[in-house]
């Protein structure tokens, strides 16, 4: 075998790094200047207003900080280290955590589904709504049959990705622990064998015109 031959080889069979995207949650309306840095080099800059998700791009693995800052700011006002994956697709996922900006590695690896099935999962972004609950309501004929997606996701965290079926639905979201009233209700149709990253953001609370009333953020994922 030709030198170059197994030289073009090895590069095919080589794994692609993986694909980084930004996923913007914080629950104010102002614009935010995303830098995610390995040292003195800068991999990706971004601003960004919630809510907000970025283009995927390719980022080389290992050890980052992410820094977020007021646009045109001298100086960050939060800083993250983490960890950036090998392979696959990852979401840096800006969000509030006690009082104080973070960003988070959330990994995307939606399931294999059939073209009967959709999958839903639930990212909760709202500092103010301890938990949160999703329901579906189908029409029914002249009814509506409501489907509640279990378990309840808990504040700053991701829940499971949960398998339904497709087809027209109103998606409504509320906080078990509290009056149980809805936060927010939202129409989608559910593509065959698609999968959902469903993002709860903003203040229940909202107290200022800069404060981001809630919102139900529907990101179709790639496929697998």
């Amino acid at each position: 075998m030709r030198p170059w031959l197994l030289c073009g080889l090895l590069l095919t069979a080589a794994d692609p790094p993986a694909e980084v995207r930004l996923l913007h949650l914080l629950p104010a309306r102002l614009p935010t200047q995303v830098a995610v840095q390995r040292g003195a080099q800068v991999l990706r800059r971004e601003t960004l207003t919630a809510p907000a998700v970025s283009a995927w791009q390719p980022l080389s693995a290992g050890p980052a900080t992410v820094d977020l800052r007021a646009v045109d700011a001298p100086e960050a006002w939060s800083r993250s280290a983490l960890t950036l994956p090998a392979t696959g697709r990852a979401t840096l996922v800006l969000w509030q955590r006690v009082g104080e900006p973070a960003v988070s590695l959330l990994p995307d690896a939606p399931p294999a589904l059939t073209a009967q099935q959709t999958a839903l999962r639930l990212l909760h972004a709202i500092p103010d709504a301890e938990q949160l609950r999703l329901e579906l309501r189908r029409p029914a004929g002249t009814l509506w049959q409501t489907e509640r997606l279990a378990p309840v996701v808990p504040y700053h965290e991701a829940g499971p990705w949960l398998i339904t079926r497709p087809g027209m639905v109103t998606l409504l979201l509320s906080d078990p622990t509290g009056e149980a009233t809805v936060l927010e209700q939202a129409g989608l149709r559910l593509l065959p064998g698609a999968a959902y990253t469903l993002a709860a953001c903003g203040m229940v609370a909202a107290e200022s015109d800069d404060d981001l009333p809630v919102q139900l953020l529907a990101i179709l994922e790639p496929q697998p």
